[in-house]
Order: structure tokens, then C-alpha cells, then sequence
């Protein structure tokens, strides 16, 4: 019985010292309009899908720990730039409307998310 107790005691232990992520971005400035983030945060993620982003998460919770302070983060955006054309003819440029686009935005609502009014 008493080897068991032990056994089960160092079972335990280990499956608690296990890292609960498997990556964490520390620091970054996080822009998440859908969650009104805009500020430096940390990102948790496990199975390739973030499942927290919090103000200070634990690097011994991770697997691994990457600092990107000073660089953005942009949670569920492909890509965070955007060519704006206030032309109609865009000769040259090879663009097509009828393709796909990675990322469309309002300006008004982006003004307005960093405070810049908007309409």
C-alpha cells in the first residue's frame, strides 16, 4: 500500500510540473479589435490555437518562451497590412477584385479604435 501511495504521489508530481502551453509571446503589443485589446499582453498557446492572452503569464508554464516586446502581435490576422487605393485606375498594380482578400478594413472604425474619431 505504501508503495502505491508513493507511486501515485510522484505520478501526481510530474503531471503537475508539466507546462500547462506549449509557446508564450511575452510582452507583445497585442491588437485585437474584436476583444478591445490594444496594449502589451502575453499569448498562451497550446495545440496551435491561443487559449489565453493575459497581462502576465508564467514563462514555467510554457514549453517554450519567446520575448517580442516591442513588436506587434495581431491574433487571428493573416496579415496586418492594407494597400489603399484612393484612385480608380490602378494600372500596373495587378490587382483584381475578383480574387480573395486577406484582411478588409474600415478606416472609420480603425480611427476610431485608436482614437482618432472617425465617422
Amino acid at each position: 500500500m505504501r508503495v502505491a501511495f508513493i507511486l501515485l504521489t510522484l505520478g501526481w508530481a510530474s503531471l503537475s510540473a508539466q507546462p500547462r502551453y506549449d509557446l508564450v509571446l511575452k510582452g507583445g503589443h497585442v491588437i485585437d479589435p474584436k476583444n478591445s485589446i490594444n496594449r502589451a499582453m502575453d499569448l498562451a498557446i497550446s495545440g496551435g490555437k491561443i487559449v489565453l492572452v493575459a497581462p502576465n503569464i508564467s514563462p514555467s508554464d510554457a514549453k517554450k518562451t519567446v520575448d517580442v516586446a516591442g513588436l506587434y502581435v495581431t491574433p487571428g490576422l493573416i496579415d496586418i497590412h492594407v494597400h489603399i487605393y484612393l484612385w480608380p485606375d490602378l494600372k500596373g498594380e495587378g490587382v483584381s477584385l475578383r480574387r480573395s482578400l486577406d484582411c478588409q478594413v474600415d478606416l472609420s472604425q480603425l480611427a476610431q479604435f485608436f482614437g482618432g474619431g472617425g465617422n
